[in-house]
């Protein structure tokens, strides 16, 4: 809750630094899934950064929308933009985003992190994104 205030603060004041790599991503996502804690319907959406270390994602018809937190980092394991889910008892998880030879790792709040640990049967989904 507390990053979600300040986000928002940060956006209403008017402190957001430009993006250095304009990063904005457009997927079908055809299931719903966590992000932040928050559990978004399946939909056309839109990925954005708000700050240096943080991307939104919001729906494009419902504007269902979610920030998280992100670290950044260099990574070629895929050459098209993605996202990338954590699937485990029916619950999609956002991970990484990755693109132009970036990963960006979803910070998780405790409660996600408690709910994928362990063993058991957790599942990777891979969705394309296009660039916007």
């Amino acid at each position: 809750m507390r990053i979600a205030v300040a986000l928002t603060l940060l956006l209403l004041l008017g402190l957001l630094p430009a993006a250095a790599a304009e990063l904005r991503l457009a997927a079908d996502i055809p299931f719903p899934f966590v992000v932040n804690g928050k559990t978004l319907p399946a939909g056309e959406y839109e990925v954005f950064p708000v700050l240096q270390s943080a991307l939104a994602i919001r729906e494009v018809q419902t504007f269902a929308s979610a920030m998280m937190l992100v670290n950044r980092e260099p990574d070629r394991t895929y050459r098209a933009p993605v996202l990338v889910f954590n699937t485990r008892d029916n619950t999609n998880s956002l991970t990484t985003i990755t693109a132009d030879g970036e990963s960006f790792l979803l910070l998780r709040p405790k409660t996600e992190r408690t709910r994928f640990a362990g063993s058991g049967n957790n599942e990777t989904r891979v969705i394309l994104a296009r660039r916007k």
